[in-house]
């Protein structure tokens, strides 16, 4: 990185603000590596509840804030919330919906266990915020490195419906995959996930073929428009990991030794 590379990471989970798997950890020595080369980073992720706003002195960045994240025909308010990062000398931007992001639990219901049926709704709603954040702040990444599948529709957006933005013409993808539970085993138990899918156009994802019946479907489909498409084998499902091998040309394995060095 002789000239300052613009690196747009977006992720689950980070030190010190959420911890669900040991990528938490892996994320950041990431971004240490990127910040020793040069890069210039802007960090992006889901403000859950379950992280703490005044611990991590977050506050409300208002000239982003205001935006309408449509999904389907529905309109979830946009909320930006910055913090920073001493140590990187950097800015991360949560982005904030109390419908979507306000229960205190990330994806599973924590007394029934059952995976939240709208985690799809959550997913679509963190990759297009990211997208309309990043068209807010006017600043264009040569890459795009999503580490997560929350973030996994964000190729099919970028790809598909931002192609002709010169904010993202000329950014390259790369989407890190892993699981906590088994997320993308998880069978689409929301009824009016086709008809609000079609509302949405991401039913162009699956014009070729079947709808998606569950969650590692679906980012399979997305993850078709990333250029590099990575996985933890220890933090990864079998099963998933072969279904994946059969479409996408560009899915590599990094151990997870490896993503913390």
């Amino acid at each position: 990185m002789s000239e300052r590379t613009r690196i747009l990471f977006a992720c689950n989970e980070l030190i010190p603000f959420l911890k669900l798997t040991s990528v938490a950890e892996a994320n950041m020595e990431l971004l240490k590596g990127f910040r020793n080369h040069n890069g210039e980073i802007r960090i992006l992720m889901p403000r859950f509840a379950l992280i703490n706003e005044r611990r991590n002195r977050l506050h409300e960045v208002v000239r982003l804030s205001g935006i309408n994240v449509r999904i389907a025909k529905e309109e979830f308010p946009l909320v930006i919330k910055v913090t920073s990062i001493q140590r990187l000398r950097t800015q991360v931007y949560f982005l904030d919906n109390e419908e979507l992001y306000g229960r205190k639990s990330v994806f599973y219901d924590p007394i029934s266990g059952l995976f939240h049926k709208d985690n799809w709704q959550r997913a679509l709603f963190f990759s297009k915020g990211i997208a309309d954040t990043v068209r807010k702040l006017g600043w264009p990444p040569d890459w795009v490195f999503v580490s997560g599948w929350l973030g996994a529709f964000l190729p099919f957006y970028l790809k598909i419906f931002y192609e002709q933005d010169p904010l993202f013409q000329n950014a390259k993808i790369l989407l890190l995959l892993y699981e906590d539970q088994k997320e993308l085993e998880q069978t689409i138990q929301d009824e009016r996930f086709e008809e609000l899918a079609q509302q949405e156009g991401l039913s162009l994802l699956w014009e070729k073929t079947q709808p998606p019946k569950t969650y590692g479907d679906l980012v399979q489909l997305s993850a078709q428009n990333a250029d590099i498409v990575a996985y933890i084998p220890e933090l990864f499902s079998e099963k998933v990991k072969e279904q994946f091998e059969k479409t996408l040309k560009a899915f590599v394995a990094i151990p997870e030794k490896e993503v913390q060095n």
